[in-house]
């Protein structure tokens, strides 16, 4: 899951910006990037928002909605410890980087409690 951006979370203001770290290249479309207009619901933890994906010769080729809960690592090993887990080890991103503040994700190894 992510690991919450306070600065991103504090800019959802429902502005519309570009997300440079999420464009990438398609075969087909080219460079494609991705703009976000998000705002955010503190109480719920969710932000809710429309993604943008636009290559140069389509833009806006999809627009979706998306809302994501927002898991704070401190909350992560109740949440797991009640559905019956134990965290064994967790990680900041898919290279298996020790988990710290500004790593993008919290990968956790859980096994039965």
């Amino acid at each position: 899951m992510f690991n919450p951006s306070v600065r991103l979370l504090a800019e959802a203001d429902g502005v519309r910006r570009t997300r440079e770290s999420l464009s990438f290249m398609d075969p087909e479309r080219g460079n494609v990037s991705v703009d976000v207009a998000e705002i955010y619901d503190a109480p719920a933890q969710v932000t809710r928002g429309t993604w943008h994906l636009s290559a140069d010769s389509e833009p806006d080729f999809v627009v979706a909605p998306l809302e994501i809960r927002s898991i704070f690592p401190q909350e992560l090993p109740l949440l797991v410890s009640l559905g019956g887990l134990r965290l064994v080890e967790r990680f900041g991103d898919w290279s298996c980087r020790p988990f710290a503040v500004d790593t993008p994700l919290q990968l956790c190894i859980c096994e039965s409690a």
